[in-house]
């Protein structure tokens, strides 16, 4: 599943970065990635791992919001915990991907946590059509 949660924001990416400037991406509403996660238990350490993920961010320049919410109420889902991450725009989303598919520290701290025995059970990205 990692490597597929990978390869899907890979390929978003590229496929936006394909777009030429004048196509109102950068003007576009922001963007939510969810990520689910099957932490088998395991929430603290997945809540320590987000400490690193913030200093990866910060360190490659990328503007995104994240959460850790954990599921309550959620059916066959109850317990696994998705991060959430906002974005401004589908660009920077696709921005952020690129600098993350190259990262070493990145695809480290993925490995730790799928290394962990947790699971990522999704990843999708939502638009945002708030009027």
């Amino acid at each position: 599943m990692r490597s597929i949660a990978l390869g899907v924001g890979v390929m978003v990416a590229l496929g936006l970065m394909a777009v030429s400037p004048g196509e109102a991406l950068a003007d576009s509403p922001g963007v939510l990635q969810a990520v689910v996660i099957n932490t088998n238990g395991k929430d603290d350490a997945l809540l320590a791992e987000a400490k690193k993920n913030e200093k990866i961010f910060k360190r490659l320049g990328i503007q995104a919001r994240r959460r850790y919410l954990q599921a309550t109420l959620a059916g066959s889902q109850t317990g696994t915990m998705i991060v959430s991450i906002d974005y401004p725009s589908l660009t920077a989303f696709a921005e952020a991907q690129a600098k993350l598919a190259e990262d070493k520290e990145w695809q480290e701290y993925i490995s730790r946590v799928t290394g962990a025995g947790m699971t990522i059970e999704s990843n999708s990205l939502y638009r945002d059509l708030t009027p």
